[in-house]
């Protein structure tokens, strides 16, 4: 009987434990967590293109390796704050995929990668995803 009594006591223990985990409740204000996002998704870009532009000027190789690193430092921050209110699925999806398709437009806009309508379709694609989710996300 005490061992069921204190394997009840754990299990208590546990749970309040994981609900005041998940009812964790941030002080910063929804709409401000979703710009904290997009800050994020954006400093995101901020990396390739500093990898792409050190190695297409290595006389400045160090300066565009130094954005790099302080663009990924900001855009995981960023990320970081909008997660508190956010669900993580939500933000890291949509993150990952602003990031993406800023990277796709920046690499046929600037750096002759190829802008094929199969490609854009996909990046198209992308985007109607990751609106989809910050407008499912809200409701």
């Amino acid at each position: 009987m005490r061992y069921i009594a204190e394997r009840n006591k754990v299990k208590s223990s546990i749970v309040n434990q994981k609900s005041s985990i998940v009812n964790h409740k941030s002080s910063i204000p929804i709409p401000l967590s979703w710009f904290y996002l997009i800050l994020a998704a954006l400093f995101e870009v901020g990396w390739p293109l500093g990898f792409k532009l050190s190695d297409l000027h290595p006389e400045h190789f160090w300066l565009y390796i130094s954005l790099a690193v302080i663009s990924m430092a900001l855009s995981g921050f960023f990320l970081y704050l909008a997660q508190r209110v956010i669900p993580i699925s939500t933000a890291y999806i949509i993150w990952t995929g602003i990031g993406a398709v800023c990277t796709f437009v920046l690499g046929f806009a600037f750096f002759g990668d190829s802008a094929s309508l199969l490609r854009m379709f996909f990046a198209l694609l992308i985007l109607v995803g990751v609106v989809g989710l910050e407008l499912t996300a809200r409701g």
